[in-house]
């Protein structure tokens, strides 16, 4: 009985089963994703002993084909029409050759030749972004398919994306410390490989799982058109255009997280800390930061719009970055604490980001007539994935430029040598990777939001024709009733 009330009260706070789910489904993903962004580069370059300049060409590479990938997801959503609609299909299927592929990406060959090692690499890197592809650009899509009123997805958004947050702590958090357990020290291949097939594994099955309670709300046949006629509505989504903008500009936030790795490995090297427990301290700090600014969202929300409240952000964000790194790294507690305050802008931003670009599907169906959820996400997600792929290899070419040898430096270190001594100008650039990289990400986005116009009294006029529209298609009464029962029912039971 109390495990049913429990159950009761974690339904009612998170607004439903349906955004429970919803918000399980990101929870997957953000595991898949948020493990390969905070350990691939690590198992390549210290591990699989793959020269850093190597994983950047790999990264790059790879990257630029899963973002022209991403447009032809796109056009396949748009174009599925199924009684489950277009985007959840392909999270009852695509996690299973994602599971596949992402283990395969983390064997432990580390005795193979390095040319060998290099092209298995990349080869599996390649498959690994076009299978998460086909499960990333549908989630992506589900929100404004999924939530229909502007309050009820603002609160479905934050809460999703507080629990993919979780979802990026809790692999970059205790993979680390499950490998030492497992293999007995930082790099063990084999306890890499056992403790990144787990994590894969609780990811890909929390996706397949929650995808089976989401139900979208907007169901419109499929009309066979052109290639053409298909991307060019997004083209007149002025919205989402600005947002592009803001996404590409916000690209080297991402290079603090594939530097964090290496930060916590070599610039606390002399604490004789071990970085299988400094390294989740400090990803934790910087989670937190994210978790509890997405759940103020809906609050700050209540104070101003979303325009202004992420002009705020970015501005506080750009200074506490900058005065982050006046103040240094050399004080554990001191740059946790600061840290914290650092990066919880960032998750502000980011998810009011997502809000509008939900909210700019609306204005390219008032606008066109047309929904493009699929080629919108898919878009905004390519020039993401460019941006990303072209941070990471700038990532591994600044550390190139300083000189960055992993074997040469764990020798040192085995030496009783100060790697803080030694290798100066490598610490000096991973710091600036940390801090300054996050202050240009935020003064950046600044330049093309001060140019968004879709809110207040405007945006309430398009969504008041939209409904009006649909409505005398009568495309959405049948809808609007079952969700209305619907809810009546879950609000009976709890």
């Amino acid at each position: 009985m109390g495990k049913t009330n429990f159950n009761r009260k974690l339904v009612h706070f998170v607004g439903g089963k349906e955004v429970l789910a919803f918000s399980l489904t990101i929870f997957g993903s953000s595991m898949v994703s948020s493990l390969m962004g905070s350990a691939l580069s690590f198992f390549y370059t210290d591990v699989l002993f793959i020269s850093a300049s190597a994983v950047g060409t790999i990264f790059l590479v790879a990257r630029i084909w899963e973002a022209v990938n991403d447009p032809f997801m796109g056009f396949v959503v748009d174009r599925t029409h199924t009684k489950w609609g277009k985007c959840i299909p392909f999270l009852r299927i695509a996690p299973i050759p994602l599971f596949i592929v992402s283990v395969f990406m983390f064997l432990p060959i580390q005795n193979a030749g390095g040319s060998f090692k290099t092209i298995y690499a990349g080869a599996f890197y390649i498959l690994y972004y076009m299978s998460f592809t086909a499960v990333d650009v549908p989630i992506s899509g589900l929100s404004p398919l999924l939530f229909l009123g502007q309050e009820e997805r603002n609160k479905a958004v934050s809460i999703s994306s507080t629990l993919g947050s979780l979802g990026t702590i809790l692999p970059s958090g205790l993979y680390f410390a499950l490998v030492l357990l497992i293999g007995g020290s930082d790099n063990s291949p084999k306890g890499n490989f056992i403790t990144a097939t787990l994590i894969i594994g609780i990811g890909c099955l929390c996706i397949m799982t929650s995808s089976r309670f989401l139900k979208e709300k907007i169901v419109i046949p499929y009309k066979k058109e052109s290639v053409l006629k298909t991307i060019k509505p997004i083209f007149k989504n002025k919205p989402m255009l600005i947002i592009l903008l803001v996404s590409l500009f916000g690209a080297p936030m991402g290079m603090m997280g594939n530097a964090l790795v290496y930060f916590t490995t070599w610039n606390y090297a002399d604490t004789k800390i071990n970085m299988a427990f400094l390294f989740p301290a400090l990803q934790i700090t910087s989670g937190l930061a994210w978790m509890i600014s997405i759940l103020c969202v809906p609050y700050l929300l209540k104070l101003a719009s979303k325009k202004k409240v992420f002009i705020v952000m970015a501005l506080i964000g750009a200074v506490f970055n900058a005065a982050l790194y006046f103040i240094g790294y050399k004080s554990i507690l001191l740059y946790m604490v600061f840290r914290f305050f650092a990066n919880f802008p960032s998750g502000v931003t980011a998810t009011i980001t997502a809000l509008l670009l939900a909210d700019s599907i609306e204005y390219v169906e008032w606008k066109t007539g047309v929904r493009t959820e699929g080629i919108t996400y898919a878009v905004v997600k390519f020039v993401g994935k460019i941006s990303a792929a072209l941070t990471s290899a700038l990532t591994m070419l600044m550390l190139s430029m300083v000189h960055y040898n992993p074997k040469a430096m764990e020798a040192t270190q085995k030496a009783g040598i100060s790697i803080a001594a030694t290798y100066p100008k490598v610490l000096h650039m991973l710091f600036i990777l940390m801090t300054l990289t996050m202050t240009v990400a935020f003064i950046l986005q600044l330049i093309p939001m001060l140019f968004y116009k879709f809110e207040g009294a405007f945006q309430k006029r398009v969504l008041d024709e939209l409904k009006e529209r649909r409505l005398a298609k009568g495309s959405e009464v049948q809808l609007i009733e079952e969700e209305r029962i619907r809810e009546e029912a879950e609000e009976a039971e709890i």
